[in-house]
């Protein structure tokens, strides 16, 4: 989360300190104004993704290796742009991670992830995952995608997942 705060510095102090910084980013921002504790205004900034989780019929799960941060292997994923609603997200980020078309899908978990950090500066997200079924030939995008395939519980417990993708399929117990 990030909370954008517009007070003076003594104000400003604390209520920082009423904040964990593990869970939030402070950004200082002088008004000019003489604001006391009591006269501020807060802001709360934080992204919305959406996850796939696609099994085959032989438990295999799809996985794409990450070609920008945060690195490593990860299911389908990505970010709510504004306007949409998780399910276009989902099919969005589907299509254009993997080249697949959504078929169906079922919203597994909705959960705050307030360490899961972003290379658009956000420390947290709030995350709608969805097991799904999808058809269709693989046609990864290569600016996104280094590399992508089905791979066993036994072949994923060997790769190094992206932190947030090993925090789900521990979450799920499917690791």
């Amino acid at each position: 989360m990030i909370f954008l705060l517009c007070c003076d510095q003594d104000a400003a102090t604390d209520i920082r300190l009423q904040f964990d910084q593990a869970f939030a980013n402070v950004l200082w921002h002088d008004s000019g104004q003489n604001l006391t504790k009591n006269n501020f205004k807060m802001q709360e900034v934080k992204h919305k993704s959406v996850g796939a989780i696609i099994r085959s019929g032989d438990g295999k799960y799809f996985l794409i290796e990450r070609n920008t941060q945060p690195f490593g292997f990860a299911g389908i994923a990505g970010h709510i742009d504004p306007g949409e609603i998780p399910e276009q997200a989902l099919k969005r980020e589907i299509k254009e991670e993997s080249g697949f078309n959504l078929l169906e899908y079922k919203l597994v978990v909705q959960k705050f992830i307030a360490w899961n950090w972003c290379n658009k500066g956000v420390t947290g997200h709030d995350w709608y995952l969805f097991e799904c079924r999808i058809s269709g030939k693989i046609t990864p995008a290569p600016r996104e995608v280094k590399s992508s395939g089905w791979y066993s519980l036994a072949e994923i417990q060997n790769l190094r997942l992206e932190p947030v993708w090993e925090y789900w399929f521990k979450e799920l117990g499917i690791l």
